[in-house]
């Protein structure tokens, strides 16, 4: 039974862990094969499991000569989980499995280290309870499978109280290191805008953020933008961000309010791994959550890669955002001098036709409207040389960014200083049920639209593409594409799994939001700022630590005073003559003591049958039992009383 236990706890973490894709591929393939070998009823030779063993340790070395850090890392937590599943195939003995046990509890917790999901930690929880199961299982081999259950159910729930104490009262501390086993669940967007690459990345389906604001708050459909990146530098086919993007100085934030009436609306993002530093934004807010910069090209900028699913929360001030009025540099002027000719000539005819910059990008909307663009998921191949100019004058097909990049290419050569910025457009907003709501981006919302600077007013944002499709932003992506376009998004789901797939959303987005994102700001306005709260920490822990064993201690003491009774009773047949041998068992000496006082054979085989089945039986005692066992050591002390001369054994 506790090997059966292991192996499903073992077979819960391979899928746990595969799903993460937290499994290097070798791991991936030889851990369901220990599975099929650990449910077969003889085990392998010695000499197999050496040379899987062997097989491993090789494998291990080879992929993590070459890896830095983290792979190192990672590759070590793959080594672990597959030398737990070697050594449950390899034991042949209950110390070997119980050793098996607690190894496979490491790897468990090890595996938490690397997810947040509310999905993930749940499987990872019935790993948990199967491997206590079969650590009891093997502390007690008659006891059945559903009471080991219940049993490791209940350790759990004696844990808790402690565990809840630990967690909301200690103090916060920032993490040591920042640790990513998975390599799944990135953010599309990329630091480099080519032509092609937000179209190929809109048709995945995956979650990239979600947003938490009042619905008051939330703005309409078409002007809804969540900028991430800004890209200035400009090769003559793609866009980059500029290699230094200096930080806004500490005296151009708004102080925070200090009335609770006068408090601004906030913003809480919870954001998917990405290999990117910039965050998403409204770009109108100011951080409050610490390691959050803004830059002067209105960038939210975090100081490492996410490594994992990140909470962050920004606050609304009115007034128009400091970056906003930073100045244009000379780099958002610059063009290649021989790209795309035909693209700089028609520029430079707008910046002769108009002297203000709000004329040109007017000149601009016109031309964009007369020429008939075609809004597409294939825009086809522009070639490496003046792409542009092919997008603009040959093929007039393509998608956000292909209108993005070309319109700000445009206003630079009309002496316009113009950037791209890519982010999300739209989202879908999100009921659950008994939550607030929030709103949902995916990758399918990636959007890439211009900002040009106008006299007077500083950073303009402009977007070309509602000039042309003007759907995009009023309905939806789907809305705005052509019916063979449409047909390469990923099908929607039928009604009733996007209603479940909502409410499990909904309360993955409350455990992170009230678990994960339990931070040193949340935990102080929960308990305020006093003196006391390692004080309070350690009474509540405490209290806690003795609200779970009180269980246990009185369970023991009710041992304890069944065990009493019983060694009075055996004190008290000792002084009549009939001692207990040393190391004789129970069973033993009743036998023994029946033969030479009949009268004493039928109470003391009670009392032996009721102990041993009240002290080591599968079920917990029952009252009854209970009663049954004191009524019969009641019984057996009167008839030990009536003995008259003690007759020796």
């Amino acid at each position: 039974m506790a090997r059966r236990l292991q192996v499903a706890a073992l077979a819960l973490l391979w899928l746990q862990l595969l799903l993460l894709g937290q499994l290097q591929t070798w791991v991936a393939l030889a851990m369901p094969l220990l599975i099929v070998l650990n449910t077969r009823p003889t085990l392998p030779p010695r000499g197999m499991l050496l040379g899987l063993t062997a097989a491993a340790l090789l494998l291990w070395g080879l992929d993590a000569s070459m890896a830095d850090r983290t792979a190192l890392l990672r590759s070590g937590c793959n080594l672990l989980w597959l030398l737990s599943g070697l050594k449950l195939l390899e034991t042949r003995n209950r110390g070997g499995e119980r050793l098996a046990s607690l190894l496979l509890l490491l790897a468990i917790g090890l595996a938490g280290l690397g997810t947040q999901a509310l999905g993930a930690n749940l499987v990872l929880a019935a790993a948990t309870l199967l491997a206590l199961a079969s650590l009891l299982c093997l502390h007690s081999a008659s006891l059945p499978l559903v009471n080991a259950l219940q049993h490791s159910a209940g350790l759990v729930a004696l844990a808790l109280p402690l565990l809840v104490a630990t967690f909301v009262l200690l103090p916060r501390m920032e993490p040591l290191w920042s640790l990513s086993l998975g390599s799944q669940a990135r953010t599309g967007l990329s630091s480099r805008l080519a032509p092609g690459a937000l179209a190929s990345l809109v048709q995945d389906d995956g979650l990239a953020a979600r947003l938490s604001l009042a619905p008051s708050q939330l703005p309409p459909p078409e002007q809804r933008y969540w900028r991430v990146l800004v890209h200035q530098r400009f090769d003559g086919a793609s866009w980059t961000p500029a290699a230094q993007d200096p930080l806004l100085p500490s005296h151009s934030r708004a102080p925070t309010p200090a009335a609770a009436e006068e408090r601004w609306p906030l913003e809480r993002w919870m954001v998917e791994a990405s290999d990117l530093r910039q965050r998403p934004w409204s770009g109108g807010a100011m951080p409050q959550t610490a390691r959050l910069e803004i830059t002067t090209t209105g960038t939210l900028i975090g100081r490492s890669p996410l490594q994992e699913r990140s909470l962050y929360t920004l606050e609304r001030p009115p007034g128009p955002p400091a970056w906003q009025l930073t100045p244009p540099t000379s780099a958002d002027l610059d063009l290649p001098p021989a790209a795309n000719p035909k693209l700089q000539a028609l520029g430079h005819s707008w910046q002769q036709q108009a002297p203000s910059t709000a004329e040109r990008v007017l000149l601009a909307r016109r031309w964009y409207l007369q020429q008939g663009f075609r809004y597409t998921l294939e825009p086809g191949a522009l070639g490496s040389i003046n792409p542009l100019d092919g997008f603009l004058f040959d093929t007039r097909a393509g998608f956000c960014e292909h209108f993005a990049a070309s319109f700000s290419a445009l206003m630079r050569a009309a002496g316009v200083p113009a950037r791209v910025v890519v982010g999300y457009q739209g989202g879908s907003w999100q009921q659950p049920i008994g939550s607030p709501g929030y709103l949902e981006l995916r990758h399918r919302d990636a959007h890439a639209w211009s900002e040009v600077w106008l006299d007077g007013r500083g950073w303009v944002r402009v977007d070309p593409t509602a000039w042309v499709v003007p759907e995009r932003l009023r309905r939806s992506l789907a809305a705005s594409l052509s019916t063979a376009d449409r047909a390469r998004l990923s099908p929607p789901a039928p009604l009733w799994l996007q209603s479940l797939a909502v409410q499990w959303q909904g309360l993955d987005y409350r455990w992170q939001l009230w678990v994960m994102g339990f931070d040193r700001q949340r935990q102080r306005s929960l308990l305020g700022k006093g003196p006391g709260q390692g004080l309070l920490a350690l009474l509540a822990m405490a209290a806690a630590l003795i609200l779970g064993l009180l269980p246990l201690l009185l369970e023991r003491r009710e041992g304890d005073r069944m065990q009493r009774r019983l060694q009075r009773l055996l004190r008290q047949l000792e002084q009549r003559g009939f001692p207990l041998e040393p190391g004789e068992s129970l069973q033993r000496f009743t036998q023994r003591a029946g033969r030479h006082r009949p009268e004493l054979e039928a109470p003391l085989a009670e009392v032996c049958r009721l102990y041993e089945r009240w002290r080591f039986g599968p079920q917990p005692p029952s009252p009854e039992l209970q009663t049954a066992l004191l009524n019969a050591l009641g019984r057996c002390r009167v008839r030990a009383t009536s003995l008259k001369q003690p007759k020796a054994l």
